[in-house]
């Protein structure tokens, strides 16, 4: 069977789109890996930096990862997420649980004003140039916060591919492709860090509080079971309102957190707040 007019095979795709001409998709599988979408404009005569997304997308081609995006007035460090350590660990943690991704693509923090210096760090950390913003709350209720928003196509993707940070992830998140125990522990701590807990139940035990998916959930169990023993059995996961709960008290709580601090306070900025709870009852 022969190939009409305007069509050709890429893969096992037939695309037909008589305005494309064959030369201008091969310009687009040369250059759109590695380019901005509006950089091809002056290769491609008539076409608009939509229209040229638009193609690259129906023709299936992703952007290389050597891709760096656009110079802006803002700067930071595209590649942070790029390959895990004990900071980027922590930190993706931290987004997955109290971070997002817009509508619009970008990342954003938001926290309380009271933990402004923590977002600060944040910021340093990927040696972003912009602002945090402070918003003044409008529902009633609601905490005053700082708000910082990155836009990094690289960074989108690194949290996507190994954190499985997406948007509208409250109730879709999966566990990250990090298995090595030196990410997994840093990246625990900026879960709890983010969304979790650290409290005293009666005044006696140490407690953790964990909140999100059910996979999430489990994912974390797995780990309180490889790492620590304790003749009693393990709480099981609970739903807590749409998400669920795991909590830990006692003993295991202990050696579970203790393993978290021993791997990560060197090199990861544990959120004060949260840790001298542990550290005071550890003392005690």
């Amino acid at each position: 069977m022969g190939i009409g007019r305007g069509c050709r095979i890429f893969g096992d795709h037939r695309l037909k789109n008589p305005n494309w001409k064959v030369s201008e998709d091969a310009i687009l599988h040369e250059y759109y890996p590695y380019k901005y979408a509006g950089d091809l404009v002056t290769l491609l005569p008539g076409r608009t930096k939509s229209g040229i997304k638009t193609r690259a997308e129906r023709l299936g081609i992703k952007k290389s990862l050597l891709y760096r995006p656009p110079k802006t007035k803002y700067t930071l460090n595209h590649s942070f997420f790029s390959f895990p350590s004990t900071e980027s660990c922590y930190w993706a943690g931290f987004l997955a649980a109290d971070g997002c991704i817009t509508n619009n693509r970008q990342l954003r923090l938001a926290l309380s004003t009271n933990d402004r210096q923590h977002l600060e760090v944040f910021r340093d950390t990927l040696q972003y140039t912009g602002e945090i913003v402070y918003n003044i709350p409008q529902p009633i209720g609601e905490y005053f916060r700082d708000d910082l928003r990155i836009s990094s196509p690289q960074v989108l993707y690194d949290l996507e591919t190994t954190y499985s940070i997406t948007p509208r992830k409250t109730l879709t998140l999966m566990p990250p492709s990090i298995r090595e125990l030196k990410y997994v522990l840093p990246f625990i701590a900026g879960f709890i860090d983010g969304d979790g807990c650290i409290h005293i139940k009666d005044e006696s035990y140490l407690g953790i509080a964990f909140v999100g998916t059910y996979s999430m959930m489990r994912w974390i169990k797995g780990w309180v079971e490889e790492l620590t023993s304790g003749k009693y059995r393990i709480p099981k996961i609970q739903p807590h309102g749409k998400v669920f709960q795991f909590c830990l008290i006692g003993e295991r709580a202990e050696r579970f957190l203790t393993r978290i601090y021993n791997q990560t306070y060197k090199e990861a900025p544990l959120l004060a707040r949260k840790w001298n709870i542990f550290l005071e009852y550890i003392r005690s």
